[in-house]
């Protein structure tokens, strides 16, 4: 019969094999990809790399989020209602810091924050004087001189990691902190100092093989190793973007690329730009030129 529910007898070792090994929730490993931000360099890392300071320091977060926007539809049939997704939503990413004895934490996410909105350093009426009366603070662009934005990367394994390789690598694009939580103080009993930040973010993706590298001890401890941003891609779901730079390159000095994968890149860019001239084209009222031949207008009025 379509659609019946199998009947199926499971021994002890059939559930044992099923549930005798659940994720657990206490190994995790969130790393943010500051190396492209220009004040990192101030902080002296404990471990090598700051970014790894604050990865070691991190220890709570939520595993992402995500939702769609849908739109309604009561016309194809007579009291049906359907429903169809246009647009996915992201909730942001909540991160909780062990705050370090130097404070160092603490300062790193204040002087980010100060960089993306700070009267100190981009008032334009002031000295530059945080306490002025008239200062007033100025927000940067997200890209101007490197942005104020990275990437930051959610590794969910398990205490087998290293035998099984089973886990699940976020990695969340463009992101930025939207607000650094209170944090309270008291003669009460003593505990350990946390903050909490939430970041924004534009999106994520899930690359589902890992992509995890081991660390080189042997480099530049200034620049993370893995630092997407900074040293290009190092996943599977993200390596084409190595050729697109180079045959962004290309593009620029107009020189001639001869690797069918960079013409291929190449070609693409060349047909986006070309969409984009004739939307700009049909807005004005204009015609374009149809590809079996012909032209097409609308009228925009």
């Amino acid at each position: 019969m379509s659609g019946a529910v199998p009947f199926r007898n499971l021994s002890t070792s059939d559930f044992l094999r099923r549930f005798g090994h659940q994720a657990q929730t206490s190994q995790f490993r969130a790393v943010l990809q500051v190396g492209t931000l220009p004040f990192t360099k101030n902080y002296d890392p404990q471990g090598g790399r700051f970014y790894d300071d604050l990865s070691f320091l991190c220890n709570s977060t939520s595993l992402p989020g995500s939702s769609f926007s849908t739109a309604e539809n009561l016309q194809d049939y007579y009291g049906v209602n359907q429903k169809y997704a246009y647009r996915r939503d992201f909730d942001d990413l909540s991160l909780d810091f062990y705050v370090d004895a130097q404070y160092q934490t603490l300062k790193f996410f204040e002087q980010w924050m100060d960089y993306i909105s700070s009267p100190a350093t981009y008032s334009v009426v002031t000295d530059s004087d945080p306490s002025s009366e008239i200062s007033f603070y100025r927000f940067k662009y997200p890209r101007e001189q490197g942005g104020y934005k990275c990437r930051i990367d959610l590794h969910k394994f398990d205490r087998d990691y290293d035998k099984t390789k089973n886990d699940i690598l976020y990695s969340f694009v463009n992101a930025f902190p939207r607000s650094l939580s209170s944090m309270p103080v008291s003669y009460d009993g003593s505990s350990l100092l946390k903050c909490s930040v939430t970041f924004a973010f534009d999106r994520y993706f899930v690359n589902r093989n890992g992509g995890i590298q081991e660390a080189n001890d042997t480099v530049d401890t200034t620049t993370p190793v893995n630092n997407p941003s900074a040293n290009g891609p190092l996943t599977e779901a993200t390596k084409g973007l190595d050729v697109y730079k180079k045959a962004n390159d290309k593009l620029k000095v107009g020189d001639k690329a001869t690797d069918p994968e960079i013409l291929g890149f190449i070609e693409e860019e060349r047909k986006i730009a070309r969409e984009r001239e004739q939307a700009k084209a049909l807005q004005r009222g204009e015609s374009i030129d149809m590809e079996g031949g012909g032209k097409f207008s609308f009228d925009i009025n």
